[in-house]
């Protein structure tokens, strides 16, 4: 009867410490990362903004991003400016006991792109300047309408077929004299 006693006394002991070192482990199952992915959005023409999706919060993390093999930044968030090409983007999470875990991201940036503002501009430009030239040759055309034939004079008249660039031309003329 002693040693039943002395038996379960140290089955009770065993039990009692197993569910003290469960209850008071420092990491519990919940407490380890077990994901982290990249989150990215394009804010505006090659600039984008990077956040993690982890199953922690991020005050116990620490995270590093690296930029096509040459930049690193350690923050939680990121917003970048990439210039036209691929672009690789590699993020590394560890929490406070050492585990760490893993993403990365390709990203193609294109400069042929409707939120490039350059581009746009560009087109804009492009745009006057061929305005411009071909009003500056209206004039010339206008001044010297005797010199002028055949498809030159038609490219001319091809804007301007209601002839009102050339009345509004005319009427000047007529007020300088």
């Amino acid at each position: 009867m002693k040693k039943n006693k002395i038996k379960i006394k140290i089955l009770l002991g065993s039990l009692i410490f197993a569910i003290n070192l469960i209850f008071q482990s420092p990491v519990l199952a919940a407490e380890i990362l077990s994901e982290a992915h990249i989150l990215h959005s394009e804010k505006s023409y090659a600039i984008y903004e990077f956040s993690v999706a982890t199953n922690l919060p991020s005050e116990n993390l620490t995270f590093e991003w690296v930029i096509d093999e040459q930049k690193i930044f350690y923050t939680s968030g990121l917003r970048y400016f990439f210039l036209p090409g691929e672009h690789l983007v590699k993020l590394t999470v560890k929490d406070a006991y050492g585990n760490a875990k893993y993403d990365s991201i390709k990203l193609a940036v294109s400069f042929w792109s409707l939120r490039n503002n350059w581009f746009l501009w560009a087109l804009y430009y492009l745009a006057i300047v061929v305005l411009i030239y071909y009003f500056g040759l209206k004039l010339y055309y206008l001044r010297n309408k005797k010199k002028i034939k055949g498809q030159i004079k038609y490219f001319l008249e091809l804007l301007d077929e209601h002839g009102w660039f050339e009345k509004i031309v005319s009427q000047e003329v007529r007020k300088k004299k």
